[in-house]
Parts: C-alpha cells; structure tokens; sequence
C-alpha cells in the first residue's frame, strides 16, 4: 500500500488535532480496547501527529513503547500492542500510518498552505505600498509638500493627485523595482524618517542610501560618531530623529552591525522592522536621552530586552504574545 499522506506533510508546529468525538465514540477501539489499550492508542495518535510525515509512525517496538507512553517496558507494551495500533497500517516505506488521522492531516494540510499563501500574498500588497509610499514621500518632497511620517495612504494618495504628481510616482516605483532592496528596518517606509516632521516618532530607517557618501554622512563601520574633537552628550531619541531629518540621515545605515547579528542569530528581517518600531516609540514616550542610540537598539536586539520573539524546540524563530500583538497594532496603523 502506498503511504496515506505525501512526505512533504510536516505538520510540527501545529499543535492541535482535531477530534472526531462521535467518530471515535462509535469506533472499534472505544468499543472493545482495555483502558491501557485505548491510552496506549490516543498516545500514539497524538505522537503520529508531528511526525514525518504526518500521521504516521515508525514500525518498531522500541520506538512505539517509548511514543506509547511504556518506555523501554517492552513487555508491557506488546501486551497492548494490537489493540493500541489498531486501524494503522502498514505501507511501502515501512512506516505504520492511521486512516483517519491521515485524512485530518492531509485537511490542515491544505489549511496551512492556503494560509502560507494567504500571508505571501499579503506580504506581497504590503511591499507594494511600502515602495509607493516611499516614492509619494520623495515626489512630495520634491516639490516642497512634506507630510507627516504617519500620514494614512489615503491621505498620501489625495495629495499626490492634488499635485498632480501621479505619473511621477509611478515612475519612481518602476525604477525602485529594479533595483535589489536591501533589508530595511522600518514601521512604514524607509525615507518617512527624513520628513523632518521632528516628532521622534518617524518610521525610522531607509538602511541604504544611495547618497550617503555625497553627503559626507557617516561610514557604516562608523554609523552616527559626531565630529572629531567633540564628545556626545545624552539626548532625547525625538530630537536624534529630527537631527537625522535635518541631515537626511538613515536611521540605520547599510552596514550596520545589526544586521548581520540578526541574519547569523536566525532572526527573521520583518521581526528586526518590529523591534525597531517598538523601541522606537517606546524611547519617544520614556524621553531618556542615550549618546548613541544605534548602539542601544542593537543591545536592546541583541539582549532581548523587548521580548517580541523566542526560538522553538526546532530553532525557528517565532513571535511572542507580546510580539503578536505589537505586529498586528503595526500592521493595523499602516492599512488605516
């Protein structure tokens, strides 16, 4: 028989099962297994879940006693061995998978993909905006209209028709589109922390800037050191931000050491976006003055102080609680 769920069925991760209560009421194991046995069984269910691929389990003892709950009791485990395993089956790899387990494996299967491809997509809409927003910021610009960091699209989109600055738009995105993107942490936008609106709250950080050299701005090995001779005192991150504006500045360069700590760590580029809108913010409501305050969100990344992630059981690197509901509040902001 060939195996009831395709290989690439990987449902870890997914923690839950769904139970057929009337299915598994009337069925052959509730009707004729001992207590052990029926145990022994929704053990082996539970265990089959996350196993590769799903619904399914390995054909030896020593294995199924330990998943059985029996360890190394083999024993006791062969006592309830056919009644446990009842309804699996063995297939062409070897392995013992179960019908109906199969068939609720192979549906959150299928859930999951949609929801991949969901969440893609939606990835996707979202970069759009990102990049037209950016372009209608520098159209703006340019004719010196200067919206605040947190203008809502909507607004963005009036005042760009207003001036009559669609095509230039259009053709701004175009060009940017062609260009690789390099990782950006950013609440919004990567050019919105140069409006110069001054609020300390600005989205933060265009992290590569094809003018920095021009404009004597600094090295990436070198991000934000003041000029030679003077020492930095401690100031607000508000008015870091508006000095930034002033000298069309990334908040964090190209280069910057973060980046590369996140990328070795595992730490997903959207979850760096995360940290910083939520450092940021919370710095403009604390109004604590730091001599660098580059340094400061990197130790605040690299220390965890924020505790928007945490790595699983497989090393992937998930959001929190917190993290979650600091993502969608974001993600709410920039669809309003």
């Amino acid at each position: 028989m060939n195996p009831l769920v395709p290989t690439e069925v990987d449902l870890r991760g997914m923690p839950f099962m769904p139970l057929d209560v009337a299915r598994l009421r009337d069925s052959q194991l509730a009707i004729r297994a001992s207590g052990d046995e029926f145990r022994a069984a929704v053990l082996l269910w539970c265990a089959s879940w996350t196993q590769i691929p799903a619904a399914s389990l390995p054909n030896d003892d020593l294995e199924l006693a330990y998943l059985a709950g029996f360890g190394k009791d083999l024993k006791s485990w062969k006592k309830v061995r056919a009644g446990a395993t009842r309804g699996f089956v063995l297939c062409e790899d070897g392995r013992l998978y179960h019908p109906v387990v199969a068939e609720k494996a192979l549906e959150a299967w299928a859930g999951r993909e949609h929801h991949l491809e969901k969440k893609e997509n939606e990835n996707e809409r979202k970069e759009r905006e990102r990049s037209w927003r950016k372009a209608a910021f520098t159209a703006l610009r340019g004719i010196g209209v200067v919206p605040a960091y947190n203008e809502k699209t909507t607004i963005l989109r009036e005042l760009v028709a207003h001036h009559d600055l669609s095509a230039t738009v259009t053709d701004l995105v175009n060009v940017t589109s062609h260009v690789t993107s390099p990782v950006t942490v950013t609440g919004h936008e990567p050019d919105t922390a140069k409006t110069g609106t001054g609020t300390g709250t600005g989205t933060g950080t265009g992290i590569k800037d094809q003018e920095q050299s021009a404009r004597g701005a600094p090295r990436p090995d070198q991000p934000g050191l003041p000029p030679a001779g003077r020492r930095r005192s401690k100031i607000t991150i508000t008015q870091w931000l508006a000095d930034l504006d002033e000298r069309q500045e990334d908040v964090v360069p190209d280069g910057d050491p973060i980046f590369a700590y996140a990328a070795n760590a595992g730490i997903p580029d959207e979850f760096l976006t995360l940290a910083w809108q939520v450092f940021r913010d919370d710095a403009a409501k604390s109004r604590k003055g730091q001599k660098d305050w580059r340094q400061t969100f990197r130790n605040y990344v690299q220390k965890g102080y924020l505790k928007l992630w945490y790595f699983d059981g497989e090393g992937t690197c998930r959001l929190t609680t917190p993290g979650i509901q600091a993502q969608r509040q974001y993600d709410q902001q920039e669809a309003a």
